[in-house]
């Protein structure tokens, strides 16, 4: 419970910064409209934010954006800092939230992400965007969720609860993953120790008890040709740095469109705060990718 307690404390502090630090700045020129309902799983609705660009955007790029926070924490307006940041650029952006462990364990928050995609989909013309020109991004275990969005089949995670009224599961054209675990066994060596414990609450089982259960839900396991353009980011000082460097190395050997960027002294947790390293420089280059990527007719 102990060690429970400091990976919510550390995501805390860093929702905090990231909060204060965009109290500071100027009032946002568009449109943030919150808490829109995107499912209903019993008597708990599952909600996202939907931000939408200075002016009457019409036929804009769309991304969803998902918080991190080890699968047991976390706030959607974690994201708030990059949101802007995005809907600045012209971008509509959706910020999700989901079901988290242990309460829910896997696959919810993958099924929670691919049902919001449905979402956007059917309702990203109501903020000006155009569902034909979508992209994922998220940091942490969002990163990781970001994955898990693009890479395995348009029908597996898809629960039946998302509403019968939900657009097919929509073609993403572009992600940028930050930094989160793509292949749950190899990441059990990098230097973060809670992470066993993250995963025995999401999946219920140790590596030793269950191999299969852990293939099952890295990402890595879907890889394949065909993917669309990808744009990883990572730090010197992130201890999930192999993880990227081991994605991006295998999209390599697939011969797929993919970039890797580490930054310089950057620490895991850099995208939800422009006040820490690299600074906003990320959300620079996650914007251009995105409108580099998501153009019309693609």
């Amino acid at each position: 419970m102990a060690r429970r307690r400091s990976i919510i404390g550390i995501v805390l502090f860093g929702a905090l910064a990231a909060s204060a630090a965009l109290a500071k700045e100027k009032p946002f020129a568009g449109r943030v409209v919150t808490d829109l309902v995107y499912v209903e799983r019993g008597r708990k609705e599952m909600k996202l934010d939907a931000w939408a660009p200075p002016g009457e955007p019409q036929g804009a790029p769309v991304v969803l954006v998902i918080h991190g926070g080890g699968f047991t924490g976390g706030w959607r307006w974690m994201m708030d800092p990059l949101c802007r940041a995005l809907a600045e650029k012209g971008i509509v952006v959706f910020n999700l939230q989901y079901r988290l462990a242990p309460r829910y364990p896997f696959p919810a928050p993958i099924e929670d992400t691919r049902c919001a995609l449905r979402w956007i989909a059917r309702h990203a013309p109501e903020y000006g965007g155009d569902p034909a020109r979508l992209g994922v991004t998220g940091e942490s275990a969002g990163g990781y969720l970001s994955a898990m969005a693009v890479f395995p089949p348009p029908d597996q995670f898809c629960n039946e609860s998302c509403p019968e009224g939900a657009a097919a599961m929509p073609e993403i054209k572009a992600a940028v993953l930050y930094y989160g675990p793509y292949d749950l066994a190899a990441s059990l060596d990098d230097d973060f120790k809670p992470i066993p414990l993250i995963y025995y609450l999401c999946l219920g089982k140790t590596l030793k008890q269950d191999p299969e259960r852990y293939r099952e839900f890295s990402a890595t396991t879907y890889l394949h040709p065909g993917l669309p353009p990808l744009l990883l980011q990572s730090g010197t000082r992130d201890y999930f740095l192999p993880e990227a460097q081991g994605l991006y190395a295998k999209l390599q050997a697939l011969g797929e469109d993919a970039e890797l960027i580490v930054w310089e002294g950057a620490k895991h947790g850099f995208a939800i705060s422009p006040k820490v390293a690299p600074g906003s420089v990320n959300y620079e280059k996650t914007a251009e990718f995105f409108l580099k990527h998501l153009v019309a007719n693609r």
